[in-house]
């Protein structure tokens, strides 16, 4: 039985005992029927009272056990929508990064495109400008024989030319290379050619390379202006440093150098492996004298230049904007 129920029979029991006063109040005692019906609807009313008041209770606890389930399912719903939020702010910076990625990969395809382009036209322009100076290379120094290709290993068509601008222009007495090739070949044809009374001589480290470029000449009938020296790479010394260079005994009857053109020996002999042609032959070069450094382009012939130039304050310097760059260091 329910506690209302409960309630209920008691007040019906006042009630009875109420009546039941009535009854006694019918029979002759007066006092005993107020008493008793006094007590008992005291009693009723109170238990009616506390029937009234557990029942807006139980209606209350609902509405309160209805609020709490709200709001467990406000917590839980704002639970969902903070746990989307987070869903939906890691896909979007996912996305976001695949963005950036692609953003970044469009700015890369559009850099080395133009990269691609310029240097394409950069290419065209040095291109061009090899050709035209072959072109007057062959216009102004007719050739009886083939002649090796220019450019890459061996001297470009631009440093040629600048080469025997230099020449005709200071027209030595004497020129030294380090290195031979083609290079020797178009100073020799200047000189024979201009008549400038000249004697070239080449230095070559490589026997064979030094056979095929006396033969050169042979088949140019050039031999009696140029002369392709064996001069094997030794370890010497320079300057209290040991260095590899060209034999000291393939220079020493060398004097008076009016030309000298720096193109060996080759990189890969060590760091600076150009230098040691100024501080060997610095007391063989002429009052008046040039001297060319080839592929200024390199790091280590640019660290070469400035030592030389810090060597020799007095000589004047001169960058020339050539395919492999080259210098030209001038006295007189």
């Amino acid at each position: 039985m329910t506690t209302s129920r409960r309630l209920l029979a008691a007040a019906a029991l006042v009630i009875v005992a109420a009546v039941a006063g009535a009854f006694v109040a019918a029979s002759g005692d007066a006092g005993m029927a107020i008493v008793l019906a006094a007590v008992g609807l005291g009693v009723g009313l109170n238990l009616l009272v506390s029937l009234l008041l557990l029942s807006q209770l139980r209606h209350l606890g609902g509405e309160v056990a209805a609020l709490r389930r709200g709001a467990g399912r406000q917590r839980r719903m704002t639970r969902r929508v903070q746990q989307e939020l987070r869903r939906a702010h890691e896909r979007l910076a996912r996305h976001r990064k695949v963005l950036d990625r692609t953003e970044e990969r469009v700015r890369g395809v559009r850099v080395q495109q133009n990269q691609d382009y310029y240097r394409r036209v950069a290419e065209g322009r040095v291109l061009r400008g090899q050709l035209q100076e072959t072109v007057r290379l062959f216009a102004t120094y007719p050739m009886s024989a083939q002649v090796p290709p220019m450019g890459h290993w061996a001297a470009s068509p631009d440093l040629v030319g600048a080469l025997l601008d230099e020449f005709l222009d200071k027209r030595p007495g004497l020129v030294v290379e380090c290195g031979s090739g083609v290079s020797t070949l178009w100073l020799a044809t200047a000189a024979r050619q201009h008549g400038v009374p000249t004697r070239i001589v080449a230095l070559e480290h490589d026997a064979e390379y030094a056979q095929e470029s006396r033969a050169l000449l042979a088949r140019h009938g050039l031999s009696d202006i140029a002369e392709v020296r064996d001069a094997p790479l030794q370890v010497v010394d320079v300057e209290g440093t040991d260095r590899t260079w060209y034999a000291p005994s393939a220079v020493e009857d060398l004097h008076d150098i009016g030309l000298l053109f720096v193109d060996g020996p080759p990189t890969s002999t060590g760091e600076h492996a150009r230098y040691p042609a100024l501080p060997v032959l610095q007391d063989q070069l002429a009052p008046t004298c040039s001297i060319v450094l080839d592929d200024m382009i390199r790091e280590d012939e640019q660290q070469v230049a400035q030592l030389w130039h810090d060597r020799l304050p007095d000589l004047s310097r001169t960058d020339l904007r050539l395919e492999k760059g080259a210098t030209i260091f001038r006295r007189g």
